[in-house]
């Protein structure tokens, strides 16, 4: 017999009472627990999906609290255990069904007016005024000073004929006209950047191409540094390697020749897809959008005039949600130095209030994922507990609706609050539920 077995059965003899201990053994031997690495091996296909490094998160985080035997974030379930239970019971139910398809049959881009009215994006006459036209009206046509636009810089302005010429050329000369935030390094704008990760299955784009505003200003994804924003549907609307657009709450649309119906209703999708993405922000928090309250406002522009319009969404009487667009000023860059500092100014404050919407947006978003931790992530919604409701790609679902062409697609999102109620109103009256 080996010597160390030897020396074991004399221990045993001579002790027979004395409770043995196994040394170097680990406490996870002795509760035949698995490892973080093979229980991560232990799943399947979800490993693939595009919310699985979130569930992961959620996953250290529960165990690790459980681990310390302490609860540092609240779960609506009483304990952090239930929540990554509904986890697992949501990714069971969502791999279980047959996969999701969803095609947007685009339309012709003469068509788009009618298109867009069909699907709840109103023209200039049927849209009704936001309760806080008074105020956005105000806050436009505040005074302020423009240094660095003399009388002699405008003249020089006033010569080029803006006739005859691109869109692009038009930007580039009006680019001045704005003005930077250096104390916001954070905060960026866009010129004729396609929002790429847009989701084109969005209520009011069905077979309407994904938005490409010629001006956008919003924050990157590095200035949510204690939010995955990429989780929260809609928010990251451009993601590439070195930059990204996060909630912008401005948008614009230049054009060469006059400012037809064309253009304005361009204006009115990209302003409709701005209040999609802001509502849904709002949804994820629980939080009740204030009614008819304008939050967002476009531009068009030709060079010589600029009109400005305020955006909001409504549901009307029949249950849909439907989206308005509607003027607040209107000035005529060429007519003379005063009215052309006038439209500088409004296009500088313009700036300033969606610099503060979109700021109050993002405090809002850090200090409830602060708050609520790993369940944040958790909604209770009529057909159950459901898992990052807002990730579409769990939800998109064949149903027959509007016909383009030969076949009938679209999308019914079951666990989206802006498609059956106003953006953030709880199903069950969550206690929770705030306005803002």
């Amino acid at each position: 017999m080996p010597r160390k077995e030897r020396q074991r059965n004399t221990a045993l003899a001579n002790f027979p009472d004395e409770p043995q201990v196994l040394l170097r053994r680990s406490r996870r031997i002795n509760q035949n627990a698995a490892t973080p690495m093979e229980i991560d091996s232990q799943d399947g296909p979800e490993r693939f999906a595009p919310w699985y490094p979130l569930f992961q998160q959620i996953r250290r985080d529960n165990r690790n609290q459980q681990h310390n035997d302490t609860i540092l974030v609240p779960a609506a379930n009483d304990h952090l255990q239930q929540a990554e239970n509904d986890i697992l019971k949501d990714i069971n139910r969502t791999m279980s069904v047959a996969p999701k398809i969803f095609d947007n049959h685009l339309v012709p881009a003469n068509d788009y007016p009618a298109v867009q009215l069909r699907n709840g994006v109103l023209t200039l006459d049927l849209s009704r005024p936001p309760k806080n036209l008074g105020w956005l009206r105000m806050k436009l046509r505040s005074a302020r000073h423009v240094p660095d636009w003399p009388t002699h810089k405008w003249q020089s302005y006033t010569m080029h004929s803006y006739r005859c010429t691109t869109k692009q050329a038009i930007m580039c000369e009006m680019m001045p006209l704005f003005q930077d935030f250096p104390k916001q390094p954070e905060y960026i704008r866009s010129f004729y950047q396609r929002f790429d990760d847009f989701p084109e299955y969005a209520d009011f784009s069905r077979g309407i191409e994904k938005p490409c505003p010629g001006f956008a200003q919003g924050f990157s994804m590095e200035a949510y540094p204690r939010v995955k924003i990429e989780y929260v549907s809609a928010a990251v609307c451009v993601s590439h390697d070195h930059a990204s657009l996060v909630h912008p709450h401005l948008a614009g649309d230049f054009t060469a020749g006059d400012v037809n119906d064309l253009i304005e209703a361009v204006s009115a999708r990209h302003g409709a897809a701005l209040v999609y993405m802001r509502n849904l922000a709002l949804a994820h928090m629980g939080v009740e959008a204030i009614k008819d309250f304008a939050g967002i406002i476009t531009f068009t522009t030709n060079g010589r005039y600029i009109n400005f319009f305020a955006h909001y969404a409504s549901t009307s009487a029949e249950g849909k949600l439907e989206y308005h667009q509607y003027p607040i000023a209107s000035v005529n860059l060429m007519r003379s130095y005063p009215e052309f500092i006038r439209g500088v100014s409004m296009l500088r404050n313009c700036q300033d209030f969606a610099l503060s919407m979109a700021t109050a947006l993002k405090n809002d978003l850090e200090k409830y994922h602060v708050r609520e931790g790993s369940n944040a992530w958790v909604h209770h919604l009529e057909e159950g507990d459901h898992i990052l409701s807002e990730s579409y790609d769990s939800e998109m679902e064949y149903d027959e609706c509007m016909e383009y062409g030969n076949k009938d697609v679209t999308s019914r999102n079951r666990g989206s609050c802006s498609q059956k109620r106003p953006a953030g109103k709880c199903p069950d009256e969550c206690p929770r539920k705030r306005r803002r």
